[in-house]
């Protein structure tokens, strides 16, 4: 290897272990920025302001008893109180089953859905809203709104301070009042929903009787014409047999033609072959 050889295979050597070390600070410049990020960590209210905390969810569960259950001990665990408590079993579908000649099996489904409204205190709020959005559920939609009331609550204060109107001086502290105790709590709405629930119920097949000869008449032309169209919708839902039938039958009369042909091309043959 000459001289010149090995001062251009140094210097490429020298060019990669450059860009090596270049990527390598910029992966970990990156990493940093993006660790810093994930652990950065979240401002914390301020001590002097009031502020109205508002939180709505919707969630799609499996059982929503069950997950009833878990938000009321979670609740409990931090102090806070469901207000409002609501539980429904939706009919949605009913049908009718002929399962024997004296009997008929009632099928029902049902959608079972729950609301509940929590009130959680201010300081468990972040814990509360992190619990519930880490369950492993499928969440629809979640909205939390924020609301500062200081300004609203200073006026009222110099309201009830300067107001010499002793209605207006009481509705003041009312007010007052009211945002404080809202201010103290985050005011969280759940709506769930669960999977349809099957019900089966055996019920006696009432027996039929016959009324008079032209409602019987009425009766039996409107089924006639119902089986009817049944009958004309059952043969269009087989268009792919009738199609099928009908390319079986065109490939079999091809052939048949094609032995007729070969069978009088023959004859003729036979025919010239013997005149000669």
């Amino acid at each position: 290897m000459t001289t010149q050889n090995c001062r251009q295979w140094t210097a490429l050597a020298l060019f990669a272990f450059f860009l090596a070390s270049c990527g390598a600070r910029q992966e970990k410049a990156t990493s940093t920025d993006s660790t810093s990020e994930m652990t950065a960590p979240s401002s914390a209210p301020l001590e002097d302001r009031n502020v109205i905390r508002n939180a709505d969810l919707e969630l799609k569960v499996a059982s929503v008893e069950k997950e009833v259950s878990k938000i009321q001990q979670l609740s409990n665990h931090l102090l806070g109180h469901i207000h409002h408590y609501e539980i429904k079993n939706i009919p949605t579908d009913v049908h009718e089953i002929v399962t024997h000649t004296d009997s008929v099996t009632l099928q029902q489904t049902y959608q079972p859905e729950a609301m509940l409204q929590v009130q959680i205190p201010a300081k468990a709020a972040d814990t509360f809203i992190q619990t519930m959005l880490d369950r492993h559920v499928v969440i629809e939609q979640f909205l939390y709104d924020e609301k500062d009331i200081t300004p609203e609550l200073d006026d009222q204060e110099v309201t009830t301070t300067m107001s010499s109107d002793a209605v207006q001086k009481a509705y003041a502290k009312n007010v007052v009042k009211n945002l404080a105790y809202k201010s103290r709590y985050l005011w969280f709405n759940i709506h769930m929903k669960g999977d349809a629930v099957y019900t089966y119920s055996i019920h006696p097949r009432p027996h039929a009787t016959d009324g008079a000869i032209w409602v019987r008449v009425k009766i039996a032309l409107q089924s006639g014409w119902s089986w009817c169209m049944k009958a004309i919708i059952a043969l269009l839902y087989l268009w792919p047999l009738w199609c099928f039938i009908a390319l079986m039958k065109w490939l079999l009369q091809g052939k048949k033609y094609k032995s007729l042909f070969h069978r009088a091309w023959g004859k003729t043959q036979e025919a010239v072959s013997t005149e000669s």
